[in-house]
């Protein structure tokens, strides 16, 4: 080791940086490509420009006074001239942008739109359809990498919030050409072959082109697609994909998705014995109403309150017997005056009395005779009487006036 120069990391990314001032070429060089990741902090802007297989990052200083923030930046394409530069402290190369113009709207950001329309069209973000998060998961499905920090994120608040809690990982990769593919095939898993309460989709942060899985429509439409719960956690808080739009519930971060999808165990002991405490409260009360019903009912069935409630029956039964005896002979009193009335009326009525008082029926041709017109001179009659028949022929018929006596 005596004969080889060894030096520091700072001493190499000097030497490289002095060596890139050096360039002609990476002096005030111009690029093209589309901005994302866009963020200012302290009037400092930095994001990614990208070409859709390569990526650099970019700052502008002082860009309040700059006078790009005119600009809509996310997702523009454009073109800018600066400066290339190394931060020392970590070596990655970056461009310190003077100029920049705008090259139109960049072909994600254009796709990204096209396609946020069309699954409005279809219904997928309506808030309608979102289902609801359980309130007392048992067992949650994760679909994320195993390698990232995001997995570590859940299990840790996760197992810090409830350590029973039952977890399930798909592991996927979260970007790539092979990522939309695998994270739909995880969520599909999950609703297939588990009987998991809720699912976490998710990754850590990055730029827009590490989180385009998440733009991806098989992704979309796999979270629709699902009859469990999805609560999307994709990025930081600031980003946002059509994931998000799709997913019952939106985490701003991973660790906040686990802390809205398990309850603290404490919150829910807690909740548990307020329930018992409630269900005991209830019992006892059912229990002291139904003593005091049964006291009373006990009361009902005693055999001073048996013998007072017979009495009083029987007096009833004596009392209701009387009434029908006195209301039946009142009857039978007048049905009795009535019939009296009736026979006296029959036999006012029978033809044998009227013939026992004097009167006859005169008969011509076997009909009573009720006219002197209905008879002549010569008719052969018969007279009934009360004990027989007399015959006899009309020697004449005379009229007469009111009354008896003769006519005229």
């Amino acid at each position: 080791m005596d004969d080889k120069l060894v030096i520091s990391v700072l001493d190499l990314n000097t030497y490289v940086s002095d060596r890139m001032y050096q360039d002609p070429f990476l002096e005030e060089v111009w690029v093209q490509g589309e901005v994302s990741g866009f963020d200012v902090k302290h009037d400092t802007a930095y994001f990614t420009l990208t070409d859709g297989q390569a990526s650099v990052d970019c700052m502008i200083f002082e860009y309040g006074q700059s006078g790009f923030d005119e600009m809509e930046m996310e997702g523009s394409a454009v073109m800018l001239n600066g400066d290339i530069s190394i931060y020392r402290k970590n070596g990655r190369f970056r461009i310190v942008v003077r100029a920049l113009l705008p090259a139109g709207v960049g072909d994600m950001f254009l796709n990204f739109n096209k396609l946020k329309e069309q699954l409005e069209k279809q219904g997928v973000f309506a808030p309608e359809r979102k289902k609801k998060i359980p309130g007392y998961p048992e067992k949650i499905g994760i679909v994320t990498s195993r390698e990232g920090a995001a997995l570590r994120d859940i299990i840790n608040v996760a197992k810090r919030r409830n350590p029973l809690i039952a977890l399930t990982l798909y592991p996927v990769r979260v970007q790539g050409i092979s990522a939309p593919r695998e994270i739909a095939a995880g969520i599909d898993y999950l609703n297939a072959n588990t009987d998991a309460d809720v699912i976490i989709v998710g990754r850590g942060g990055g730029s827009a082109e590490d989180l385009y899985a998440f733009n991806d429509e098989r992704v979309v439409l796999a979270i629709f697609d699902s009859q469990i719960p999805v609560i999307s956690a994709v990025g930081h808080e600031t980003d946002f994909t059509l994931a998000d739009l799709a997913a019952d519930l939106r985490a701003p971060t991973p660790s906040a998705a686990a802390e809205l999808a398990v309850p603290v165990m404490d919150d829910l002991i807690l909740r548990f014995t307020e329930l018992k405490r409630d269900i005991r409260r209830q019992m006892d009360n059912a229990l002291v109403r139904s003593r005091a019903e049964l006291i009373r009912y006990r009361a009902a069935l005693s055999k001073e309150s048996i013998l007072q409630k017979m009495a009083r029956y029987t007096a009833d039964v004596r009392s209701l017997r009387a009434e029908c005896r006195h209301g039946t002979d009142a009857v039978m009193q007048k049905r009795a005056v009535d019939l009296d009335k009736y026979i006296a009326s029959m036999a006012s009525m029978n033809p044998e009395e009227v013939f026992a008082r004097g009167y006859s029926v005169i008969l011509k041709n076997g009909k009573a005779v009720k006219s002197i017109r209905q008879l002549a001179a010569g008719d052969a009659i018969e007279v009934s009487l009360a004990d027989g028949a007399a015959y006899a022929h009309i020697d004449k018929t005379e009229e007469r006036g009111n009354g008896f006596g003769k006519g005229h």
